[in-house]
């Protein structure tokens, strides 16, 4: 299991970050008014977090039971393709918000 590396942002929240087996690093913030960001290191410079996704509270906790759940039900075909469908890619626009575009489940990234 990854090592999970915890740090205080005074005002914010709190920011987690961990290091996937294939080297990249993700990182979530996990903001006081219960707001998650996901990002992940830029390849190109390590000291930047390239923005992916921001959840809501609840956004966030149905995300986290799709991927406790997915290994386990997707493989019996449990998950229904309207929650796959759910799943989404976001690229951060020029003011910080999250513009969203729908993701084919069947072309997912790795």
């Amino acid at each position: 299991m990854p090592e999970l590396e915890e740090s205080a942002l005074p005002g914010v929240g709190v920011r987690f970050e961990l290091t996937t087996r294939s080297g990249k690093r993700i990182g979530i913030v996990s903001h006081r008014s219960g707001r998650r960001e996901i990002s992940v290191q830029d390849a190109e410079d390590p000291d930047t977090f390239r923005p992916v996704l921001a959840l809501t509270q609840e956004e966030a906790q149905t995300f986290s039971e799709m991927l406790r759940d997915c290994p386990d039900k997707a493989v019996r075909g449990s998950v229904t393709r309207a929650k796959l469908e759910a799943v989404t890619k976001s690229s951060p626009t020029d003011d910080g918000t999250v513009a969203w575009a729908p993701q084919d489940v069947g072309h997912a990234d790795p």
